[in-house]
Formats: C-alpha cells, structure tokens, sequence
C-alpha cells in the first residue's frame, strides 16, 4: 500500500489555527478581564475623532503602569484569532492584514508594502486606544468598505485586554 501524505496544507493549518483560537475563546468565554474599557462604551456609530499624531506620540511618552497579569493572558488568547491574518513582531512579513508592530499611536494604513483599502486610506483615523476599540467591536461601522473580514467584540473588557496586550507586544 502506498505511504500517504499526511503533512497538513497552508489551508490545514490556517484552519487549525482558526479552530483553536475558537476553541480557547469558548473556554475562556466567561474569564473576565478588568481593563479600562471595562464600563459602558461609547456608541460604534459616534463619529470618529482625529487626533493629531504628536498628541498620540506625546502620550506614549508618558510613564506606563505595570500591564495586568490577567489581563495580558486574556489578551494572547483573543489574539489568536487574529494571528491568521496579522503578524506582531517588528520586521515580520503581512499575512492577509498589514503587521500591528507599533500600530497603537500611529495613523491607519500607515504601513508600507500592505495594500490597504480606500475607505481605511480616506478614513483620517489614528489609531488611540479608543478608536481601535470602537474599530474592534464593529470593524464595518466605523470603517464602511473595509476589508477587514472580522465581525468584532462585543465585550468592553475583551477589547480592552487585546489593546493592552497589543500596546505591550508591539513597543
């Protein structure tokens, strides 16, 4: 009988990785993370508001407190799910999204060599903590015509361990 193939496919893997993000996001669906953006949220249909990149700068200069354990835990395993599409660390390759090195403080589609489309190009957002958390619970609300196929997180305190999970791993 001939020897098969039983190394997985591009697709295999992707799919697995996908599975388990679901799987570790079920099990961990009732976790909760205490962060800032844990109490009521302001509204994904608000109109986004510019900051200018320097005042982004200037409060990523200001002295960080101590990332909460708990929190960062709640954070790695949310980004599982995105690791199918995004990379973290700096000089890594873009997958289907753009690399979110240092994307916390800096304008959307800012990265060379991604192709971003028009509506996030024309869109004038920074990315503050507060903008990437209303684009996460509602990627399609806040950016009409985005390419990003993610139906985001409902939950405050989800989004908010993300972000500082995201803050932490791309300085």
């Amino acid at each position: 009988m001939p020897e098969k193939n039983l190394r997985p496919t591009g697709f295999g893997r992707t799919a697995g990785a996908a599975l388990l993000a679901g799987l570790m996001i079920a099990l961990t669906a009732d976790a909760d993370a205490p962060g800032p953006a844990a109490g009521p949220m302001v509204q994904a249909s608000a109109p986004i508001r510019v900051e200018a990149a320097h005042a982004a700068q200037a409060g990523a200069q200001q002295p960080q407190a101590a990332p909460d354990p708990v929190a960062m835990r709640r954070g790695r395993i949310l980004f599982l799910q995105c690791t199918a599409c995004h990379s973290l660390k700096e000089g890594e390759a873009h997958k289907v999204g753009p690399n979110l090195h240092r994307v916390i403080g800096a304008p959307a589609a800012h990265k060379p060599g991604y192709v971003y489309t028009d509506s996030l190009k024309e869109s004038g957002i920074v990315w503050s903590r507060e903008n990437l958390s209303r684009f996460l619970a509602d990627p399609f609300d806040v950016v009409p015509g985005t390419a990003m196929a993610f139906v985001g997180i409902q939950r405050g305190a989800d989004r908010a361990a993300l972000i500082a999970y995201l803050e932490q791993e791309t300085r």
